[in-house]
């Protein structure tokens, strides 16, 4: 990797990755950002690339731990040699990918960087300035620091240790969390049931008891219970009778206890003896252990306290049921008591009964209210349960909530900031690209003129493109602004603000004299003089009286604080925490806006009253909630508190007004000893001006319009104008910007804690202190006697008497308009120099162009040359060795020469005429006029300036002296133009301003007068013209000075005469004053009246200056341009004749040798060609002779002379031995062959180069094939014709890669018979590797020439880019004949393959296409085949065909040729004949004309052929016709295409769609265009996309603001009509049916079967449209409202849409028209995607039998076995859904591979379904492919030459795949009895030729 130098446009594009790294960290994924950096790799590359970084070598890519240590080791030298901290911490956070620890290290590199950019310094120099003690510190802590890694860093086995651990634990805790679940699950279930059995059990419970209460009910109503009556006796006497009764029962109880005891223990006495012994005994015999002892008497424990347990419960029952015994007895003794007792009438027992009822009432009402009451307290606990947890599951839900809001705040808060990036970028991007641009166009613009003035661009014109490009406007023309209208476009706008600024541009280079119009050196001490100060005063002067100037208010008073600011930032930025922190430490007062709002609407409720009086603001005066009385005890915060309450009662927000008002009250009760700061405040723009203009009266508005006012440019200024007063002091001294970023807003807001940054603070404003001077600095005033007093000059009092009020107002208006005629009318004067200067330049380019054309035009040259040389070929051949026929054919050629000649003569003359009629087209003077005119009319603009201007002085003094103005004077001074005679200039804007004005002068000179040798008389004489002009401009300017000022000396002068001569008159104070002041005017009045006269002179010299430049310029072009005229026809003479020469000595040479001439003699103008491709170049000239007298020179010979003689001697000696004198001589001549002679031959050579050979006679080394076919390219050294002796490896190697060897090779390789018994590999061999090299490095070039559709002519250039890339190609087949040579022999490789693959195949069918071709302007036939072998399909390109006349037979038969000129196909024969199973062709009548088109002549070939039209037209015919007369569609399709150019060709309208996809959040879908070629798919788009975009489209349409309203207006009413919307919806529907129809048609892969089955299902869906609408239409059958848009007029499209679908199915039924429907049906079972999924066994048997019923002669040929075929498709069948699940995924190239040799039938004939075509898409694809080469290459190539391009664009194999060795193969053996004839050729004229390149043109070099 190379390093990068700082400053080289490499390091600019690092600088440019660097900054987008740290501006945008987080556009891409921070977590693998934060990986990529984890490593160190990248750090130490961006390190490297700066020349920091030398061991980056040793860097590694891993992400292992050792990986990463060796890394950050090697990185941290370098960080610390740049500065940036970095240490192991750093590193660690780096490499455990901490957010944001790669982004600071990145920035820190960045800053250190920047700070090495600026010093300049490479990392050695700043390793060499650091001291050596702390480099040695350095060393140790980079030591220390990599121990320290190595200790943070873990190994990487303790990493994947951990790793594994991690995976495992998760592992057991998934597991865990799914055991949990299932526990929890199966828990749940546990507890469903119980509670459903709860609910039952509780149900089943309820239902008992509400029976039972029943029963108990039913009961009680039967019983009639007498209440006891009440007893007489006392409460004692009842007391003790309980008891006693008490006592009683207990003595029974006791007594039967006991009894019941006795009766017990008698019974178990009786048993327990008899069961226990005999059970002891046996234990005790079967166990006699203590434990088993134990435990029996433990039991017998047991029992016994189990009994008497028994014997408790038992007695306690007894008591029971005796105490409820004896409370039954008791009832009924009372019961029988009462009724004896007790003598009751009926009446008293009903009174019982239903005293008892009630009472039994009473206790159910009891018992069910505790039941109730029980019941509900269940029910609020369950209840308050619910209610808990219900409360919970919401809490737990708003936690949820608030995480995933906060969450989404987040992720809009990113997007936000990636759009803002986004945007950022776009406008970056946006920004460049339109620099880039306007480079662009810069640099074509410069370019351009550089061809047209012979790069000479003026330097103006730089000028002017430069301040354009530096502006940004356009340098080229956008519009015409000629007839500009009332309502100009956008570009018109941009071309009138161009023109403006150029405009503005030269003006102010006029005004300020530089640049162009900057003075001459020679005349800089002519430069007008400095400003017209009385001017200036005057103007001054009157423009006060006039205007006025505002009085400026005082500012207001506040007290000195100490410090003044404010503290801004975004919400939770930290302000509050900052000022009181400045509060407490600094004793500042915070004024808080919100606090102070508070404070006064508080105050107001107080009733604050006032404490000293202060100003009322406008708000508070306008409430009107408060009265006049409260509104003055209030004090001003109260009242200001009552305006801002009345506005927050009514929901409004707060005026800024008033929170100014309410700010500066706070200040105002500020004490002066503190400061204060405003905390938030303020937060707009206007409270920040309001707050401006309140604290220092300055009102930023006002201010800026004034700044704007006065610098308004003006002609004149006065100096002694007062200036600006001095700005006020600033209203605070610091403002401080508190910046964070929005996460971190966000954190805060969310309760995190966050940290602010202060991005940028400014410090407290000092304010200057005037200085003031004292008396003692100022130096005292010398008595010097003072120089007269100059009007005009700082001393100079000036005249400013009283002026009548209607003098100024008269002045004023004057003075405006002059001012702005003069900037308008100097204005469109340069603007049209500038135009001129254009105008000279594409003129001159033009007449350059135009005859050097003229030069070119042709010539009958030729026809005289061939006549010639048919009367010379035809000549006897016993005439040609006759003298007197050579003596006749030289007088013929003779004879020719002179014809040719006098041609030439002609041509010359003519020629010459040519640049006589363009000399003498009198441009030049009416140009030279036209310049004359704008500089006379730049002269009158300074006259009339000065005229004015002594005008309005004039009228200015008379004033003040108390006189009228004088009235207005006609007899200006005028400058007359130029009158142009007998021509019609383009007029220009001033000629129309001074037409009234000027009178016309006679330009100079005539037609005659304009030629080339007269340009410098007619310059004299429009210099001298434009020389008078300006004489006369400034004579008049002086005699007009002139005249005022002798007015002024006569004035001056006549006091002393009168004086001298009269009696003096005395005069009052009065009067001698005003005689003094009516002097001073005068002189006032001629000092600046001389002033401006100077500067008008010295203005009008500089225009006489310019002029004489322009048209001396003007005129040196225009020569220049004559003359090279004059030398191009020259030049081109020259050239003609010395072609006829070469013409005449070829000729004569032929007369000479007696030879006919074998090729075409071409004299196409200047050139002589020799069969069309061989030009004719002179003889190089010969070297000079030497002198006549010989000098004497050195005869001794060289060694190196020696040994080249001795080498020629050798050549031409006759072989032999050398005999023993010359070994002798070369001994004693001390040569080296002593040592060559010693070296022997390598006999290995011989094996190793095939072509060498050695004579060991002669001792020498040859090249047997050059030899052999005589190729000798003269090599005066090392000769391998004739031999050489020199046995060096370097000479044999040299001679094999050289030109003559490698033709040699060629030759012999040619000229070999063994091609036809030996491979093409071996053929090859005989050719050396250099020569195969070469011919395969250019027909792999031909190959891509042909293939990307390229010129031939392009092989030469790329040839020699060959050539510069070091690719060794040779130096001959370099030209355009060789590549179509060659592209003909690859095209023949890929003809002979195609035949092999039809010659295998069994069926093909023929796809073609006529049309009449405007690109090769006739008509013609691509021919197409389609055929399938084994399952796979072809289809490819046989040939293009011409075809005349446009006929079935001719087409027919040029077919046929097509198939025979490139296949050697013969269709009529019976073996291809009976393959022939389809035709496919466009739907024309010459193709399937049912009486006598191509389909029906091919079928009288061969019956079973199936004529199939294409669907691709057919469908597109349908479509049209369906939709030809429906309004709707008309009305829609224009609708979709005025949309798509209303945005297409407006980007203002696109940009402001936009806008409104994104206000309405909907992704932006620019309305598409409709039609094309692919006018079905556009379409849909267009719908589509209309739909999608509605309510974007429709809102942008009702913006009154956007461009084209009206335009816009009529489209949304269009787009609003239901009619409109249904039939949108409604054509959506049907273009998506067809769509599908259409993608399957085009797909190469479709068979003719899905073709078909596709065409039924979309008819069977138009079927259903008809009675029902579609699925786009339902969504507004019934709709009124679209995208919440009104739709108006009538919504019934009932009519069209039946007539549409009607009119489609109609036409689509007759797609398959032309072949046999059942055959077509039957061709479904070569489709997989249509077989069932289930298998069927009646599927395909009745297709397979019509099949092989129509095709049965076809199959016959094929050798098909017709019987077999049937039961051949039901094993096949069933075998297929056997083995298969997925039966519709399969291919039958799949199926070929398995079952061919199994079901050879039946796979046959499908082979002969998937050869029938579906569409000729394919021949239309060749006729696009066809005209896009014929573009591209800009001529007309023959029939053969197309149909190879075509072949090896369609058929060849890709340019990297291309093997060109059976090319090369095929070149060899055609061409070898060419070769041998141009060998043969070149044997008899090796004569003629002197170096190589003659060899090379024979054999189409370049």
């Amino acid at each position: 990797m190379a390093p990068v130098v700082i400053g080289d446009p490499t390091y600019l594009d690092l600088e440019i990755l660097f900054t987008c790294f740290l501006i945008f960290p987080f556009k891409s994924d921070p977590v693998s950002f934060a990986r990529e950096f984890s490593t160190g790799y990248l750090i130490g590359e961006l390190l490297y690339k700066y020349e920091l970084q030398d061991d980056f070598d040793q860097f590694s890519q891993s992400r292992v731990a050792h990986a990463k240590l060796n890394n950050f080791s090697r990185l941290e030298p370098t960080l610390q040699l740049l500065g940036v901290q970095f240490d192991q911490n750093v590193a660690q956070n780096i490499m455990l990918e901490q957010h944001g620890a790669a982004t600071k290290l990145l920035y820190q590199m960045y800053v250190a960087l920047e700070k090495k950019k600026k010093a300049g310094l490479t990392g050695v120099a700043m390793e060499a300035m650091r001291p050596a003690a702390p480099a040695k510190l350095k060393t140790i802590g980079n030591e220390l620091y990599r121990e320290r890694l190595k200790k943070l860093v873990p190994r990487q086995t303790d990493l994947k240790l951990h790793q594994v651990s991690e995976h495992f634990h998760m592992k057991s805790k998934t597991m865990e969390n799914r055991i949990t679940r299932i526990h929890f699950a199966e828990q749940q279930k546990v507890q469903k049931i119980q509670e459903e059995q709860r609910v039952q059990n509780i149900e089943k419970h309820r239902v008992g008891r509400r029976r039972q209460n029943e029963i108990m009910a039913r009961i009680q109503a039967a019983i009639i219970q007498i209440p006891k009556p009440p007893p007489n006796r006392t409460l004692k006497a009842i007391e003790a009778q309980k008891m006693l009764k008490k006592k009683k029962e207990a003595e029974d109880a006791d007594a039967e206890i006991k009894k019941f005891e006795k009766l017990m223990r008698e019974r178990l006495d009786e048993t327990g003896l008899d069961t226990t012994a005999p059970r002891t005994t046996e234990l005790l015999n079967t166990y006699s252990d203590d434990e088993y002892i134990r435990k029996i008497q433990k039991r017998l424990e047991e029992d016994t306290f189990a009994r008497e347990q028994r014997e408790k419960r038992r007695r306690k029952m007894l008591r029971e049921q005796l105490i409820a015994h004896e409370a039954q007895e008791e009832a009924y003794r009372e019961e029988q008591l009462i009724n004896r007792l007790m003598r009751q009438s009926q009446q008293e027992r009903r009174i019982a009964v239903q005293l008892m009822h009630v009472r039994h009432e009473k206790e159910v009402l009891w018992q069910n209210r505790i039941f109730r009451e029980k019941q509900y307290e269940e029910r609020r606990l369950k209840e308050f349960q619910e209610a808990l947890d219900k409360e919970a599951a919401i809490a737990k839900q708003e936690k949820i909530d608030h995480e995933e809001q906060t969450l989404r705040e987040r992720q809009l808060h990113e997007k936000i900031a990636v759009e803002r990036a986004e945007a950022r970028y776009k406008k970056h991007y946006s920004i460049c690209w339109e620099i880039v641009d306007q480079i662009i166009d810069l640099s074509t613009k410069i370019g351009k003129y550089r061809a047209l003035t012979n790069n000479l661009i003026p330097i103006k014109l730089m000028r002017d493109w430069k301040e354009l490009f530096i502006k940004g406007k356009p340098v080229y023309e956008q519009a015409s602004i000629d007839p500009l209208l009332s309502d100009p476009t956008q570009q018109q706008l941009v071309e009138l603000d161009k023109m403006n600024f150029l405009d503005e541009k030269d003006y102010d280079e006029y005004k300020d004299m530089r640049d162009e119009w900057c003075p001459l050196e020679e005349s800089s001490g002519n430069k007008p003089p400095p400003n017209n100060n009385i001017l200036g005063h005057v103007i001054r002067r009157l423009m006060g009286i006039v205007y006025p100037p505002e009085p400026e208010t005082p500012p207001p008073v506040f007290p000195l604080f100490p410090v003044k600011g404010c503290i801004l930032g975004k919400i939770c930025s930290g302000k509050s925490i900052c000022l009181k922190f400045l509060e407490e430490a600094c004793n500042i007062q915070e004024l808080s806006i919100d606090t102070l709002i508070l404070e006064a609407i508080q105050a107001f409720h107080e009733n604050e009253m006032k404490t000293k009086t202060g100003s009322i603001p406008q708000e508070v005066e306008g409430c009107e909630n408060q009265n006049e009385a409260s509104a003055i005890l209030l004090s001003v915060r109260a009242q200001l508190g009552a305006a801002s309450e009345e506005h927050l009662k009514q929901g409004k927000s707060i005026p800024d007004k008033l929170l100014v008002d309410i700010m500066v009250e706070a200040i105002n009760q500020t004490p002066q000893e503190k400061g204060w700061i405003m905390d938030g405040f303020p937060v707009t723009v206007n409270q920040a001006k309001l707050l401006e203009k309140a604290l220092t009266g300055r009102d930023p508005v006002k201010a800026e319009e004034k700044d704007e006012k006065a610098q308004k440019p003006s002609l004149v200024i006065d100096q002694r104008a007062p200036k600006d007063p001095p700005l006020p002091p600033p209203a605070l001294d610091f403002a401080m910007l508190l910046e964070i970023s929005d996460i971190t807003v966000l954190r805060r807001m969310a309760g995190m804690k966050g940290k602010f940054i202060v991005c940028s603070t400014q410090g407290k404003l000092q304010r200057k202190k005037s200085v003031t001077v004292t008396p003692e600095d100022q130096s005292l005033p010398t008595h010097v006697e003072p120089p007269p007093i100059k009007p005009g000059s700082d001393e100079w009092v000036y005249v400013a008497e009283p002026l009548p009020e209607e003098i100024p107002m008269f002045l004023v208006p004057y003075w405006e308009t002059v001012e702005n005629k003069y900037v308008t009318t100097i204005k469109v004067i340069l603007r049209c120099l500038r135009n001129e200067r254009h105008t000279v330049i594409y003129y001159l380019s033009d007449i350059r162009n135009h005859f050097q054309e003229y030069l070119k035009r042709p010539d009958h040259k030729q026809e005289f040359v061939s006549q010639w040389q048919s009367d010379f070929d035809s000549l006897a051949d016993d005439l040609w060795d006759d003298d007197e026929t050579k003596a006749e054919s030289h007088q013929r050629v003779t004879d020719l020469r002179d014809r040719l000649w006098d041609i030439c003569d002609n041509r010359k003359e003519e020629a010459e005429q040519e640049r006589s009629d363009i000399i003498n087209d009198c441009w030049l003077t009416d140009q030279i006029g036209i310049l004359m005119n704008h500089f006379f009319s730049l002269m009158q603009v300074e006259v009339d300036r000065f005229q004015d201007t002594k005008r309005l002085l004039y009228d200015y003094y008379r004033g003040m002296e108390g006189k009228d103005p004088t009235e207005t004077n006609q007899d200006f001074t005028r400058i007359p133009l130029v009158d142009l005679k007998e021509n019609s200039p383009v007029p220009s804007p001033e000629t129309s301003i001074f037409k009234q004005k000027s009178k016309a002068v006679p330009l100079k000179g005539g037609k005659e007068e304009n030629s080339a040798e007269n340009l410098l008389l007619n310059f004299g004489a429009d210099e001298k013209l434009i020389i008078d002009t300006w004489t006369a401009a400034a004579a008049a300017i002086s005699s007009m000075v002139r005249r005022n000022s002798l007015s002024v000396v006569l004035a001056g002068a006549g006091s002393p005469t009168l004086v001298a001569e009269v009696t003096p008159i005395p005069l009052s104070a009065e009067e001698i004053k005003k005689q003094e002041l009516k002097v001073k005017m005068k002189q006032e009045f001629f000092g600046v009246l001389e002033h401006e006269g100077e500067a008008v002179k010295s203005r009008l010299e500089l225009i006489k200056i310019k002029a004489l430049a322009f048209v001396e310029n003007l005129a040196a072009k225009a020569e220049e341009t004559y003359k090279n005229m004059e030398k191009w026809l020259g030049e081109r003479f020259l050239a003609e004749m010395s072609s006829v020469d070469k013409l005449t000595k070829v000729a004569r040479h032929h007369i000479e040798t007696s030879t006919r001439i074998q090729y075409e003699l071409v004299l196409d103008g200047t050139d002589f060609y020799i069969n069309n491709d061989i030009k004719v170049f002179p003889d190089s000239v010969p070297p000079p002779r030497p002198p006549p007298v010989e000098t004497s020179v050195n005869g001794t010979l060289t060694l190196s002379q020696l040994s080249t003689l001795h080498k020629q001697f050798l050549q031409v000696a006759p072989k032999g031995k050398e005999n023993d004198y010359l070994q002798i001589h070369k001994r004693e001549q001390g040569f080296e062959y002593h040592s060559k002679r010693n070296r022997q031959f390598p006999k290995v050579w011989l094996s190793k180069y095939s072509w060498l050979k050695y004579d060991s006679d002669r001792g020498m080394m040859y090249c047997g094939l050059c030899r052999k076919h005589d190729v000798n390219m003269g090599e005066n050294i090392h000769n391998f014709f004739s031999g050489t002796d020199d046995f060096r490896l370097e000479l044999v190697n040299i001679h094999e890669s050289s030109k003559a060897h490698d033709w040699a090779a060629c030759i012999e390789a040619a000229s070999s018979d063994s091609q036809d018994k030996a491979s093409n590999e071996q053929m090859l061999k005989t050719m050396s590797e250099a020569a195969l090299g070469r011919i395969e490095n250019i027909f792999r070039t031909c190959h891509a020439i042909a293939k990307s559709g390229r010129p031939f002519t392009d092989l030469d250039w790329m040839c020699k880019l060959d050539d510069m890339k070091g690719v060794d190609i040779g130096s001959i087949f370099r030209n355009d004949k060789s590549a179509r040579t060659f592209i003909h022999f690859i095209a023949e490789v890929e003809r002979r393959a195609l035949k092999e693959k039809l010659e295998k195949c069994r069926f093909f069918s023929l796809i073609s296409d006529g049309v009449t071709n405007n690109a090769v302007k006739e008509a013609a036939a691509v021919v197409y085949v389609r055929f399938a072998y084994e399952g796979n399909v072809h289809c490819q390109i046989v040939g293009v065909q011409s075809v005349e006349p446009l006929d079935p037979s001719a087409i027919k038969n040029a077919i046929v040729n097509t198939l025979q000129i490139n296949l050697q196909l013969n269709l009529s024969s019976q073996d291809w004949s009976r393959k022939l199973v389809g035709f496919g062709s466009d739907g024309a009548e010459v193709m399937v004309g049912q009486n006598n088109g191509v389909a029906k002549l091919l079928k009288e070939i061969q019956p079973c052929v199936q004529s199939v039209h294409c669907l691709v037209h057919r469908l597109e015919l349908a479509y049209k016709e369906a939709l030809e007369n429906i309004q709707l569609f008309t009305v829609l399709s224009e609708l979709l295409q005025n949309i798509y150019y209303f945005y297409h060709n407006s980007p203002l309208n696109k940009g402001a769609l936009k806008s409104r996809y994104a206000a309405l959040r909907l992704r932006p879908t620019i309305p598409s265009r409709i039609g094309g070629t692919r006018w079905l798919p556009r379409l849909q788009t267009a719908l589509q996309t209309l739909l999608k975009g509605y309510p974007a489209i429709v809102l942008h349409m009702r913006d009154p603001s956007s461009p084209n309203h009206q335009k816009a207006k009529d489209f949304l009413k269009l787009l609003l009509k239901m009619d409109i919307v249904k039939f949108l919806h409604f054509l959506l529907d049907v273009v998506n049916v067809l769509n599908i129809l259409s993608r399957v048609i085009q797909d190469h892969n479709s068979s003719i079967a899905d073709v078909f089955a596709t065409m039924q299902s979309m008819l069977e869906t138009l079927h259903m449209y008809q009675a029902r609408p579609g699925p786009r239409e339902r969504l507004v059958e019934n709709a009124t409202h679209f995208h919440g848009h009104q739709l108006v007029g009538y919504g019934s499209i009932l009519a069209v849409r039946t007539k549409v679908l009607s009119n489609l199915v109609k036409r689509l039924h007759d797609c398959f028209c032309d072949a046999s429907q059942d055959v077509l049906r039957a061709t479904t079972i070569g489709s997989f995607k249509l077989w069932p999924n289930k298998i069927k066994q009646e599927f395909g048997e009745m297709e397979v039998l019509v099949l092989t019923k129509h095709y049965e002669s076809v199959l016959e040929g094929a050798n098909v076995k017709v019987d077999e075929v049937e039961t051949e498709w039901s094993m096949l069948k069933l075998e297929l859904y056997n083995r298969y699940q997925n039966i519709r995924s399969l291919t039958w190239d799949s199926v070929n591979l398995v079952y061919s040799h199994k079901y050879p039938n039946i796979l046959t004939l499908v082979d002969l379904i998937l050869a029938l075509p579906a569409n000729s898409a394919e021949a239309e694809r060749g006729f696009c492919q066809m005209k896009l080469t014929m573009i591209q290459l800009h001529s007309k190539l023959m029939t053969e030459s197309m149909t190879d391009l075509m072949i090896i664009q369609m058929n060849s194999p890709d340019i990297k795949k291309f093997d060109p060795k059976k090319a090369i193969h095929l070149w060899n053996v055609a061409w070898k009895r060419r070769l041998q004839t141009n060998y043969m050729v070149t044997n008899n004229d090796r004569s003629d030729c002197s170096s190589d390149s003659d060899l090379d043109t024979s054999f189409g070099s370049d």
